[in-house]
Parts: structure tokens; C-alpha cells; sequence
């Protein structure tokens, strides 16, 4: 093992390896250069080992489809909760002199880290697969949860599955129509609508051909004449023919006739072929139902009082919705119209919702400190030390301030003189107070400011 080897201690705990956090950035690195933790399959860098020299074309092959294999298996782990994926192409072998030239075909098994894999997924599997492998058709490539069994057979689910979202969609949109509709007679948010399509799911080809024995059309005609004429002479036999001086007898003519005609007629009757492929996703039944809320009245003490429509109207809205939803009933649409009270929504309170500006400076408080510290240090500089400066001019000189060689203290005490009145008089603001004794020592002001900086700059 390579920790081992590396005499590092470890600890498995399901998918992962854990080692002593001071260890762990150099254990990483000397396994990457040994090439760990290896991939479950490699890709294309399997035809990076192949030598032109010592390669024939069915060792080429073989490597390309394991290429392709473990491409496509690294592409499906990609997918979000897919804990692991396996890829088998039957490539059919194809020669020059094939007529019969079979297609492609694929499984895919997939391994999922919670829950089972979806029909939706599994048909992107499919498709992923399909148009990755050329002359791959759709309905060749099958899907397996390693744990649960079959997904898609072969020439199975693509149909289905857009019958059923197109089901879907349709229902959305006639529910949204319908509700709209409604709400028109009924006022906004007093009509609730739900819409259920029963889909006819099987797949049926139908081939037909009618011949109409009634229309015939000459398509040929053959006619043939035959004359024969034969003539010849033929000696008759007697007693007297069978004596030695007898008479033979004296010949006779005869001759023969014949005639022939034939005549052929080809007919071709008049025929009629249909062909007609039924796929699924045909509507088998509609079902509506309509909910729509009671009539609801204020009297001037401000009670209100409800009371369920009539029986005209509910009709009236039952035949809106028949009309618009194309109502058949050989097919057996079934759609109901209620009328009940609607619940008064429960008042729960106030609702309490967490401030942005709240939110955001619990999410970067670190960085507003950062930016404020050094705004605000800036901003006193400015107001206290530079601003009395600039505005110094020519305002006089404490001669007090001058001689003394040090900054004095902030507690100056002022008495009061002896005429005051009793009324209490605010204090001088400390503030003011350091705005002067800045101004009067501006040398020392800036020596003691550089010194504080100098000091919040050297690091913690």
C-alpha cells in the first residue's frame, strides 16, 4: 500500500482515506506522482500506449471502444448524486461484403449515492450515449440501476416519456387557461382548477388494403390467331389388291382445315393502401374539476355573510368549461363544477423578515471592520489635526502653550468668576479642546500621530 510505504498512519471511513493534518498536503503530493488515487476507468489516454509498429487493427479497436467507454462513464459521474457508472458498447463488426449490417448497441449501469434513478434521468443517459457513438440509435441503449433493476429497455421510454410531458405541460396550460377564465365571473383567487388527462399509452401499426372489384382497369391485351391447311393422297384396298393379277385398287384425295383464335385480357383492380402508426400520448379521457367560492356580502355593521350560487350559474359555468376544454362525451370527459365557502386565511401575525442590511453585515462583518477602521482613522486625522491646520492662519499664539515643551493634559479645570449667575453653563467641549492644543503644538501633534501609525501598522 502506499502509505504504507510512505509509513504514514491512515483511516478508511467509507469512500475516503484520512491521515494527520500536518501530513496531509506532502501524502497528496507524493501520491499524484505515483499517479493516485487512479481513475475507476481510463479514457482517451489509452491510445497514447499504443505503438504504430506493434499495433493491429483489432488491438487498435478494442482500444478505442474501451477509450469510448471510459470517456462516457467519466461523463455520467459528472451528473450530481451518480456514485459511480459503467459503459458497454456491442460494436457490431462490419465488413465490405456484410449486406446485413447490424446497428450499434449499448448498456449503461449506473449506481446512484441516494435515491433511485429517475425515468428523466435515465433517458438523458440515453441520449448522452446515443449521440456520443455514431450509428448508436437511441432505442438500442438500455439503463440499469445497479440497485433496483432496469430502467429503459431497449426501444423503450423515449416515446412515453415526452407523451407524459407533453401530458403534463397541456394540463398546466389548460388549468391556467380554465382558472383565468373563471376568476373573469367569479373574481381573482375565488375559483380553483385541476385538470387530469388519462393518456392512451400503447404503440399500434396499422396496415390496410382495399380492392374495389367494381373498378377494373385494362392494363393488357393479347390476341392470337392460328390457320392450319393439310392435303394428301390415300390408296384403297380391295380383295382384288391381294391377287397376283389382281387390281390394287385407285388412290384417294383428302385434305384437312383448321382454324384457331385466342384472346387474353389483363384486368387490374382498383386498390387503396393505408398505413398508419399509432404512437402513445393519445388522449383517453379528460377529467376537470372546478371549485369556486361562495358569494360573499358586507352588511353595514360589517359582518360577512355568504351564500352559495345558484344553480343557473353553476350550470352556465359548467358549459364555459365544457366548451373550452373541447368536451367530448363518446370519450367519456367527465367535468364538475362545486361550489363551496372558501376558508378564511388564519391570520398568524405580522410577518418577520431578516433585514438585507442585517444579513449582509453578518456575512462580511470581517471586511466591514477592514474598510471602516482605516475610514474612520483617516477621518479623524482630518477633521482634528489637518482641517486646524489649514485653517490656522494667522490666529494667535497661546504664550502659555508656546513655552511648555510637552503636550498638557486634558483636565484643565476653569473656575467660575465670582459675578456668575447660579444658571448651570455647559461645559467647553473636550474636543474643542484638543483642536487647540493641536493647533498650538503642531509639531508635536504630528510627531505623536506618525508615532501611533508607525504602531498600528507593525504587525500582530
Amino acid at each position: 500500500m502506499a502509505l504504507e510505504r510512505l509509513d504514514v498512519t491512515s483511516e478508511a471511513r467509507g469512500d475516503a482515506i484520512f491521515v494527520p493534518t500536518s501530513k496531509r498536503d506532502s501524502v497528496r503530493l507524493s501520491l499524484a506522482r505515483e499517479g493516485l488515487p487512479a481513475k475507476n476507468q481510463a479514457g482517451y489516454e489509452l491510445l497514447d500506449e499504443l505503438s504504430g509498429f506493434s499495433t493491429t487493427s483489432e488491438m487498435f479497436d478494442a482500444a478505442y471502444w474501451r477509450a469510448k467507454e471510459g470517456e462516457l462513464a467519466r461523463t455520467i459521474l459528472s451528473v450530481p448524486g451518480v456514485r459511480s457508472a459503467r459503459v458497454h458498447i456491442g460494436a457490431a463488426k462490419r465488413t465490405s461484403f456484410d449486406a446485413n449490417k447490424d446497428a450499434n448497441s449499448a448498456v449503461v449501469t449506473v449506481s446512484m449515492a441516494r435515491g433511485p434513478l429517475t425515468k428523466q434521468q435515465a433517458l438523458a443517459v440515453r441520449y448522452l450515449v446515443s449521440l456520443a457513438v455514431a450509428g448508436l440509435p437511441e432505442e438500442k441503449v438500455a439503463v440499469i440501476d445497479a440497485e433496483r433493476g432496469v430502467v429503459l429497455r431497449p426501444g423503450d421510454g423515449a416515446p412515453e416519456a415526452e407523451a407524459l410531458s407533453m401530458a403534463a405541460e397541456r394540463e398546466r396550460e389548460l388549468e391556467a387557461r380554465l382558472t383565468s377564465l373563471i376568476e373573469a365571473r367569479v373574481g381573482a383567487g375565488s375559483a380553483r382548477v385541476s385538470v387530469a388527462l388519462e393518456l392512451d399509452m400503447e404503440r399500434e401499426a396499422l396496415s390496410e388494403r382495399i380492392l374495389d372489384p367494381e373498378s377494373r382497369v385494362t392494363t393488357g391485351r393479347e390476341t392470337t390467331d392460328i390457320t392450319q391447311n393439310s392435303s394428301g393422297t390415300v390408296g384403297a384396298v380391295t380383295v382384288a389388291s391381294n391377287l397376283p393379277d389382281g387390281d390394287a385398287g385407285s388412290d384417294q384425295r383428302s385434305s384437312s382445315q383448321r382454324n384457331e383464335a385466342r384472346e387474353r385480357i389483363d384486368y387490374e383492380f382498383s386498390e387503396v393502401r393505408r398505413e398508419r402508426e399509432k404512437r402513445p400520448g393519445a388522449v383517453k379521457r379528460l377529467s376537470v374539476a372546478v371549485l369556486v367560492d361562495a358569494v360573499r356580502e358586507t352588511d353595514p355593521d360589517g359582518v360577512v355573510s355568504t351564500t352559495a350560487r345558484s344553480e343557473e350559474e353553476i350550470e352556465s359555468l359548467r358549459l364555459l368549461v365544457e366548451s373550452a376544454i373541447g368536451f367530448n362525451e363518446a370519450r367519456g370527459d367527465v367535468v364538475t363544477v362545486e361550489t363551496l365557502e372558501f376558508q378564511a386565511p388564519v391570520d398568524s401575525g405580522p410577518l418577520v423578515t431578516a433585514s438585507p442590511i442585517n444579513q449582509f453585515l453578518a456575512n462580511n462583518a470581517a471586511g466591514v471592520i477592514k474598510v471602516l477602521i482605516p475610514s474612520l482613522v483617516t477621518l479623524l486625522i482630518g477633521l482634528f489635526v489637518i482641517k486646524p491646520v489649514l485653517s490656522q492662519g494667522a490666529a494667535p499664539r497661546p504664550a502659555e502653550l508656546a513655552k511648555t515643551d510637552a503636550l498638557p493634559t486634558a483636565s484643565i479645570s476653569y473656575a467660575p468668576a465670582a459675578e456668575a449667575t447660579p444658571e448651570i453653563e455647559a461645559p467647553q467641549d473636550s474636543m474643542d479642546k484638543l483642536k487647540e492644543i493641536a493647533a498650538a503644538k503642531q509639531e508635536e501633534t504630528a510627531s505623536l500621530l506618525k508615532s501611533w501609525l508607525d504602531r498600528a501598522e507593525e504587525p500582530a
